[in-house]
């Protein structure tokens, strides 16, 4: 049952980037989640990542114990936001799911809010 509540927790966390970030006029994303705290710390994460990707995705690889080529890949090739690969990475870690699992189910919330 914990195991459950913690991928929906993840899941929610995730899904608020989701949900909540979008371009502006001038190709800035905007974060609106509904927690300025929440906000501010994705917006970071997205600055910080594309500003540094490779200290960014060697960073998570080793916090969140996964391999740093399939975080590249979602990064690069799935070219996921900093924000939704460092979710993605944490909920797998967290929840010791494969990362893969984790981002079909992100996957499937991004088409759901037509991200």
């Amino acid at each position: 049952m914990r195991f459950i509540f913690a991928v929906i927790a993840g899941f929610v966390c995730c899904s608020t980037a989701v949900y909540a970030e979008r371009l502006d006029l001038n190709m800035n994303y905007v974060l609106k989640s509904g927690d300025k705290e929440l906000d501010l710390n994705l917006a970071d994460i997205n600055k910080d990542g594309r500003e540094s990707m490779p200290d960014f995705l060697n960073d998570l690889s080793k916090f969140c114990a996964l391999p740093r080529e399939k975080i590249e890949e979602l990064a690069v090739k799935e070219k996921m936001a900093p924000a939704d690969v460092y979710m993605s990475a944490n909920i797998a870690n967290l929840s010791q799911k494969p990362l893969a699992e984790v981002v079909e189910q992100y996957k499937k919330i991004a088409a759901k809010a037509g991200a």
